[in-house]
């Protein structure tokens, strides 16, 4: 959730920004890489914390 509520934060930045700006601050190069990493380690926490879920309900 907070993923997503970052994303759309910095694409509202960008199109409601005054005047001609530069991008290059609020786009740096690590940026979308960072944020495929981040998707990537939370759908991996996601999948796992599921996992044991199931696993503990079907134990019981």
């Amino acid at each position: 959730m907070s993923l997503v509520l970052a994303v759309l934060i910095t694409y509202a930045i960008v199109l409601y920004s005054p005047g001609d700006t530069d991008l290059g601050p609020l786009f740096p190069g690590w940026y979308f890489p960072a944020l495929i990493v981040i998707a990537i380690v939370t759908l991996t926490g996601l999948t796992v914390w599921l996992s044991a879920a199931v696993r503990e309900a079907s134990a019981s």
